[in-house]
């Protein structure tokens, strides 16, 4: 087990306690839907491969020792006990505790740290996940498979969907495979109408998969919701997906204009991510100005924000979620070019005025913020 994991722990161990000195109270804060080919599962080490062991008497003993709910101290201080039987161990005594199902909850608020780390699990099951895939990443991707035969936790399944990312970052079948797996969570009902902050987090692997699985549901989300909680995730997701495949997600906006029908103003603020200047993109856009299942309202307030800089930054479970940044000026310059290229005659009169003064403002050599 990383010695780093047992430091992470003392450090958010101390800040607690000095937090806990001064507040008192801390508040909680159609493109086809399922994928067509399921790519080939990674491989759970045979069993031959290592040896199995039927009990934990690590975790036996951490159960007798502690009670509900447990606390950061507790995770502390079973971190250091797994620590001290090195990896391998390690591993053996969390699969074998893992397919007890045994479980007990802690007294913390689910949130991701930097690198996808979880330094608040909400129950013993997660922390020990987390750490499965801090210790030995392969088997950790392994075992979501385990986790993704029942439903029976949101928290768990977004352990299991950045263990499943996190080995083979790049590879396409495995952003296929969990963007299967986060549109079944997505999905879920039970789940949809009692969100917890681990259920919100796990939307974090629809944008680092990149596909348009799921964005006819985002979309319905943020249409139909009462959940403001459910509807910013599913709008944070939207927009990490327009920035990490553009073209993809705003050519299904740009053909199904009822998946936004209600947030015509969210849907202009997406498209004014758009910062590429292909062929495709191009023809993406005059399509896009001239159509007029669109409100004018909405494409004269997208003409104001091209190219939007605006961004919500916060740690993520599996996406990059890069900066953006401001545009420069030679973005600038190429996306008034753009916009020149458009058939102002196929426009409203409104339109088509508020693309000639976006077009001047984008000529200009200021770097602007949206």
């Amino acid at each position: 087990m990383p010695r780093s994991k047992s430091k992470t722990f003392a450090l958010i161990l101390t800040l607690l306690i000095a937090a806990a000195a001064i507040w008192t109270y801390f508040p909680n804060t159609p493109p086809s839907s399922e994928p067509q080919n399921i790519p080939p599962r990674i491989a759970a080490p045979a069993p031959e491969a290592r040896p199995r062991i039927e009990q934990s008497n690590t975790l036996s003993r951490f159960l007798e020792n502690t009670v509900a709910p447990l606390t950061l101290q507790d995770l502390h201080s079973l971190s250091l006990e797994l620590e001290q039987l090195g990896p391998k161990n390690a591993v053996e005594e969390i699969l074998a505790f893992l397919d007890t199902n045994v479980d007990r909850s802690t007294d913390l608020r689910f949130s991701v740290g930097e690198g996808g780390s979880i330094p608040t699990p909400t129950s013993l099951r997660v922390f020990l996940l987390d750490t499965l895939g801090e210790t030995d990443p392969e088997i950790a991707a392994a075992y979501s498979y385990t986790i993704f035969e029942a439903k029976n936790s949101p928290d768990e399944w977004a352990l299991a969907l950045r263990n499943l990312g996190r080995v083979r970052r790049e590879d396409t079948a495995t952003k296929t495979e969990v963007a299967q797996y986060a549109h079944e969570l997505l999905t879920h009902q039970p789940w949809q109408d009692k969100p917890t902050p681990a259920y919100l987090e796990s939307f974090d692997a629809i944008a680092y998969a990149a596909q348009d699985t799921s964005t006819q549901e985002l979309c319905r989300i943020i249409n139909k919701s009462d959940d403001k909680a459910l509807r910013f995730a599913a709008y944070l997701t939207l927009e990490r997906l327009v920035e990490q495949a553009p073209r993809k997600t705003l050519q299904a906006l740009s053909q199904y204009p009822d998946w936004l029908e209600s947030r015509p103003q969210t849907r202009a603020g997406l498209f004014a991510k758009l910062r590429t200047v292909t062929p495709q993109d191009k023809e993406l856009l005059a399509n896009y100005l001239s159509d007029k299942r669109f409100p004018e309202s909405e494409r004269i307030q997208f003409l104001k924000q091209i190219p939007s800089s605006n961004q919500f930054h916060s740690y993520t479970l599996l996406s990059n979620n890069p900066n953006i940044g401001y545009a420069t000026e030679g973005t600038l310059a190429t996306i008034g070019d753009m916009l020149a290229a458009v058939d102002s005659s196929k426009l409203e009169s409104e339109v088509s005025k508020q693309l000639t003064a976006s077009i001047q403002r984008l000529s200009s050599t200021e770097k602007i913020e949206q």
